[in-house]
């Protein structure tokens, strides 16, 4: 019987983190032809998400301490009865009453009746099934903290499956289908283990510090840890779980916009620091963890010096990336294995689980709601790195021997001391940030031989946190939003009198203009030359015409402006208000004033705002809202290219600029064309690739006389609003 319920347990909880994982991407994928690709509404979800799965660690917590265990059982199997009535799950639609109130509010309620009852289920599956389990006969019921690993391997499941296999096998609607069957199957696993533990009620304490065996679960001498875990509860306790919860999970989402920002913005890159969260915490409570936590806190100080001396290589650095991955690692072992080592009996097992996930959502809430709103760059990292210093009492060294003395104040001095000479070395950061760089490693040393963690953490402070927020010297500008962070920066040389202004987003330059000499203001660069595809697509179509009416999704810098002719109607379709004040102001660009014809921003989804203008309103659109190499896939699929092509004029033009470092994206569209019977060409050149859909022969005809242009490659599935995947065209080579 015992073994019965450790099976039915083990697989009950494994299933609900999988399904817990499979529900997220696909109501966001659900929830895109709705509302668009506007931040706003994943920060939304992530709210409804977060808070649901807290109330139902609440749930629990309660129920466990308020209730009898078989009353639970009753009230638990009751309540997953009742969500049945909310499958096969799907996106519920609102009357127009409602639909007619703030997206925020609509969106919270549409996301309430279509999963509102199963994902709350589904939250307190882990903790609940723990605690049942924690009340049988079992040996292993005395600490049933394990399951907290097979909880986050099922989660790394959930999480690896659906990009790579149900988004690539599966459209929407089998999705919600499958999404509903294991949701069943958790229902009835949920039942049995109630069942089965009611049917052989038992101790599940913890023996405590005065049982003379003094045995763990393996039969070895655990008298100081049973000593440790029994201690006893004070606010002081609860406030570090949260604060040992809380680090990991804000650095995990932090050193994902890191790396995806400012490194590479590779598809499915923000799996690999998810993943290694993950893992951290299944290392933590796995009842053998491979990685000791106490060993790796000897060198998480020194990690954090390297990672600090890394900041001077620039916000590009592979290596530096790797590095803060590596640092990543390691406070994640650490604090999530010093969360682990302070869990308590079972009977507080519901509300320490209480609180971590209270500390993950706050963490949470902190990089994706709170930072974006507060600070002007990417701070939270090194805050968060002065918060991981802040855990610790001490600075614990490697060793206490004489050599290792030794090696240590020699490796402190040399690499505080390079670190402060390199400090002079660039040349674009500001003085104040030179001078507390230079402040912050000398006293980083000093309070590291000190073994002090609190003055450690105030000078790792000074070294990363002012050049985080002090723009270099050439920044002329730079805004964040929930998009990211948009700099304009300028390059100058003195001799020749040019003078070049750059947007960019991370790595990723969005606009460039020379605004001197003057008379090079008009002349469109990088992506938008005359003789790049783009430009020659925009010159000749609807060329013949007194006038056009043209549509542009993605403004940037404004450069297409420079396209129109007078008599001309440019609207520019942008998501992002920081990006319209930019390319507005002309102390930072003048495209905007350069064209002949008249112009207006128009802020919102492109999808969503097109779909509200009449049919064949415009003569062209351009599709140029892939930006940071990451592609907003709602625009591409079949259902918003028919949205487009039916706002086109009967002899109209579609342009789509689709270059990309990590996707070949020329086969979907060029798919769509085919599937439509509609003329297209496509064509690389001027470091542009971009694809133009027609709905007359005309154009194309004229583009297909000029070097570089062919009929594009088709070799890709149709994607719609109920099937694509980002994997079929990411380019390996």
């Amino acid at each position: 019987m015992s073994q019965r319920i450790l099976i039915a347990c083990s697989v009950g909880v494994f299933l609900s983190a999988g399904l817990v994982f499979l529900i997220q991407p696909l109501f966001a994928r659900l929830l895109l032809p709705e509302f668009g690709g506007s931040p706003s509404v994943w920060n939304t979800c992530t709210v409804f998400f977060q808070t649901t799965l807290l109330l139902g660690y609440c749930y629990t917590w309660l129920s466990t301490k308020w209730l009898s265990p078989k009353k639970q059982i009753v009230v638990h199997c009751s309540l997953l009865l009742l969500t049945l009535a909310q499958l096969p799950v799907g996106l519920q639609l609102l009357e127009d009453d409602v639909a007619a109130t703030s997206p925020a509010f609509r969106l919270l309620i549409m996301l309430t009746l279509s999963i509102g009852g199963p994902y709350f289920a589904v939250s307190t599956t882990t903790p609940l099934l723990q605690h049942w389990f924690s009340n049988s006969r079992h040996r292993f019921a005395s600490d049933p903290y394990f399951f907290y690993s097979i909880s986050n391997c099922g989660s790394i499941l959930g999480l690896l499956a659906y990009p790579f296999v149900v988004e690539r096998l599966f459209n929407l609607d089998a999705q919600e289908i499958t999404w509903s069957v294991g949701y069943g199957t958790l229902v009835g696993l949920t039942i049995l283990c109630g069942v089965l533990t009611a049917r052989e009620p038992g101790s599940g304490a913890i023996p405590s510090s005065d049982d003379n065996s003094g045995k763990g679960l393996d039969g070895e001498d655990n008298s100081s840890t049973q000593k440790m875990i029994d201690r006893p509860m004070t606010s002081f306790r609860r406030l570090r779980w949260v604060m040992l919860a809380l680090v990991p999970s804000a650095m995990m989402l932090a050193v994902t916009t890191r790396i995806t920002t400012d490194v590479a913005a590779v598809p499915l890159l923000w799996v690999l620091p998810l993943v290694a969260y993950l893992a951290t915490y299944i290392n933590a409570f796995a009842r053998r963890p491979l990685l000791q936590f106490d060993r790796l806190r000897q060198i998480l100080f020194p990690a954090l010096m390297i990672a600090a001396w890394m900041s001077l290589a620039g916000p590009d650095s592979q290596l530096r990336a790797v590095v803060e991955i590596i640092l990543f690692l390691i406070c994640g072992i650490v604090l999530h294995g010093e969360l682990a080592a302070d869990r308590p009996s079972t009977e507080y097992l519901t509300e320490y689980y209480f609180w971590m996930a209270l500390g993950g959502c706050l963490g949470g809430t902190l990089v994706g709601i709170i930072a974006p709103s507060v600070f002007p760059s990417y701070v939270e990292f090194p805050l968060i790195l002065v918060l991981a210093a802040l855990t610790q009492q001490e600075c614990p060294s490697v060793g206490t021997g004489r050599i290792f003395r030794a090696v240590r104040i020699t490796a402190t001095v040399l690499l505080c001391g390079s670190a402060m000479i390199a400090c002079f070395f660039h040349v674009w950061a500001s003085m104040l940030a030179t001078t507390s760089q230079f402040v912050g490693f000398a006293a980083l040393g000093v309070f590291f031989l000190m073994n002090h963690s609190r003055g450690f953490a105030l000078a790792l402070a000074l070294v990363l946190i002012p050049p985080a927020l002090l723009p270099d010297i050439n920044s002329l500008a730079r805004k964040r939003t929930f998009f990211g962070v948009h700099e304009v920066t300028y390059e100058e040389d003195t001799e020749s009198g040019l003078r070049v202004h750059r947007l960019a987003h991370g790595t990723t330059i969005h606009g460039e203009q020379v605004i001197a000499p003057t008379e090079l203001q008009k002349i469109p660069r990088t992506y938008y030359v005359p003789t790049g595809p783009i430009g020659e697509a925009l010159t000749l179509a609807g060329a013949e015409k007194s006038s056009r009416k043209v549509a542009l999704i993605g403004l940037g810098s404004g450069a297409l402006m420079t396209y129109s002719k007078k008599g001309d109607e440019f609207d520019f379709f942008e998501i992002d208000p920081a990006v319209r004040d930019i390319a507005q102001d002309p102390n930072l660009f003048t495209y905007l004033l350069q064209g002949e014809g008249k112009q207006q921003v128009i802020i919102g989804d492109g999808r969503l705002k097109l779909a509200e203008e009449k049919e064949e309103t415009y003569d062209v659109i351009v599709l140029d809202a892939f930006g940071s190499d990451s592609i907003p896939i709602h625009l591409l699929t079949a259902d918003a290219l028919d949205i487009f092509m039916s706002r086109l004029k009967s002899d109209g033009a579609l342009i789509i600029h689709i270059s990309n470092r990590h996707l070949d994206l020329e086969p979907v569209p060029g798919r769509y064309a085919a599937e439509r019977n509609l003329p297209a060409r496509a064509s690389i050149k001027a470091a542009t690739h971009a694809i133009v859909i027609s709905k007359s022969e005309e154009l194309i005809s004229q583009l297909s006389k000029l070097e570089g242009w062919y009929p594009p490659r088709r070799n890709a599935s149709l994607w719609t609003d109920t099937y694509s995947s980002v994997l079929d065209v990411v380019n390996f080579e």
